[in-house]
């Protein structure tokens, strides 16, 4: 989009002066965008010559689609934008400046979730949780207040109306040294139940106490121009499931509801609803299951089907393969035992593995006794990795580990991660200790692999559960509802889960699929009654 296509709501925000402001619009209408035309327009300011635009989200994915749209818009000044989540951010303080000042050890490292939910939490890394605390310490010391004051100029916080207390802490800290850009839809709150942690409606609806000025955009989707899809998720948001907005959606197949499929005929409903979608022009899909369970199932049946997909929100997976290798590869040298090597392992495979902790992982990490198949890939294993004979070889044995031991989860993980860990020890070859320094790089990329997102081409086909919706786009969504899934206590009229099926509706560009059980939840059975 050129500055020139900006609408006269859009242009005022860019153009505004104000020194903190709210940016309220729906879904698709533009406001990421419009963000990134006034970090420009603040960056261009001759006063804030070498300083920096932050952008600050929640999802990795985010980050992508974030970076990716500023290559039109902040082309001049690209390299001054920096785009983050929260926890990223938070933790780039704590090992920037930390140390220095006595809050953490001189080398910080992060105990991964899947890490605590097999193991416990552990004393000798950081949680999650405690990121955002520090981060807190670090912006309130005298020390810093200089160093941001001429670092940002600007401050953006996309999917303002999700912020907890501790993230609006962050921003108010920043907000004393740089502009602050809110960007926020009520209808997209979709965390209500972190409300324990600060999340509600009162954070954006009472959002023009703590701004200068408050400016809604068009309502108008630059995701779907037609505004049919919109349309129709806002409908159904409001629980109006006789629009005229929905009867149209049917009409112009922007909407198709299949119901009565059993669980034994899952998959060929997918594969069809696929297949149709692609035969109406749709090239990316968002496959949307509502459990962590329940996508972990799906996955492992498309897997079974030969679908190429790429299940979203497993970061834990590629940082807890690279650390596995290392540990493969460590052992080899006996820096290391195998019982450690085998805890890696179940760290990976409950990475790669939604909902409940798998019980094999729970069997690897306590030492108990594996089925004899696999126990006998295991010594093979063990046996390959002692008679490497140098650290490339042993690299080579362990970026195929997993593959060789035969478990049906995990392969794509430990697949991306292979190439990136053998390309730090071919790089390492030659050193006095190589093994130190594909240590140290490793823990650089697991760090990045747990904070930063890859950035690589996704498959075309995006499996993920509803709440993972926030920052993602597909020609076609697909939404499997089943007739066991748990939608809370909520009765009629559904206040937050319609909520968060119109975010997941609104992901659509084109069209939208629903598939059905034959006995719905009273939240999508009007919908299911359209079939």
């Amino acid at each position: 989009m050129r500055r020139s296509d900006l609408t006269a709501r859009q242009r005022e925000v860019v153009d505004s002066e104000q020194r903190s402001l709210l940016v309220t619009g729906g879904a698709g209408s533009g406001k990421t965008t419009v963000a990134l035309w006034a970090a420009r327009a603040e960056l261009e300011r001759p006063s804030n010559f070498g300083r920096r635009a932050l952008f600050l989200t929640f999802s990795r994915t985010a980050v992508d689609q974030i970076a990716e749209r500023s290559q039109s818009a902040v082309t001049p000044v690209r390299d001054r934008i920096e785009i983050a989540t929260f926890h990223s951010f938070a933790f780039r303080l704590i090992r920037q400046f930390g140390p220095a000042l006595g809050l953490v050890d001189d080398d910080p490292r992060v105990q991964s979730a899947a890490q605590a939910k097999l193991l416990g939490r552990s004393s000798a890394r950081l949680a999650y949780d405690d990121l955002a605390p520090l981060a807190l310490k670090i912006l309130d010391h005298p020390r810093m207040q200089t160093l941001v004051s001429r670092r940002w100029c600007m401050v953006i916080c996309d999917e303002f109306q999700d912020t907890g207390d501790q993230q609006w802490q962050i921003l108010e800290r920043l907000k004393r040294y740089a502009r602050l850009l809110l960007l926020g839809d009520e209808n997209q709150l979709i965390y209500g139940f972190l409300a324990h942690s600060g999340v509600g409606l009162d954070r954006i609806r009472n959002a023009d106490r703590e701004v200068d000025e408050v400016i809604e955009l068009e309502s108008v989707s630059h995701r779907d121009p037609s505004g049919s899809v919109p349309a129709l998720a806002t409908a159904v948001r409001q629980r109006q499931f006789g629009a005229p907005s929905v009867l149209q959606a049917l009409r112009e197949e922007r909407l198709h509801v299949r119901r009565g499929v059993r669980d034994e005929d899952l998959m060929t409903a997918v594969r069809e609803g696929l297949d149709a979608a692609w035969s109406r022009g749709s090239r990316t899909f968002g496959l949307f299951a509502h459990t962590n369970q329940g996508v972990a199932d799906l996955s492992a049946r498309l897997t079974d089907e030969r679908i190429d997909h790429h299940l979203v929100g497993l970061p834990d997976a590629e940082a807890a393969a690279l650390e596995a290798m290392l540990g493969i590869t460590g052992f080899s040298f006996d820096q290391g035992d195998w019982v450690g090597v085998q805890t890696m392992l179940a760290t990976y495979l409950t990475a790669c593995t939604r909902g409940k902790t798998p019980p094999l992982a729970r069997t690897l990490a306590s030492g108990g006794v594996l089925p004899p198949v696999l126990a006998r890939r295991f010594e093979a294993l063990q046996e390959s990795a002692k008679l490497a004979v140098s650290v490339a070889d042993a690299a080579a044995v362990a970026a195929t580990a997993w593959d060789g031991l035969g478990i049906s989860v995990g392969q794509a993980p430990w697949a991306r991660a292979s190439p990136s860990f053998l390309s730090i020890v071919r790089r390492a070859a030659g050193g006095d200790d190589p093994l130190a320094v594909v240590s140290k790089a490793v823990e650089e990329l697991r760090t990045r692999a747990l904070f930063e997102s890859g950035r690589r081409r996704p498959s075309s086909v995006q499996l993920m559960n509803l709440h993972q919706t926030k920052g993602r786009e597909a020609d076609a969504v697909l939404v499997l509802c089943r007739d066991d899934d748990f939608h809370g206590y909520e009765d009629e009229p559904f206040v937050e889960a319609s909520r968060l099926l119109y975010v997941v509706l609104t992901r659509a560009r084109r069209e939208v699929t629903m598939i059905f059980g034959n006995d719905p939840h009273p939240l999508v059975a009007p919908l299911a009654e359209l079939a």
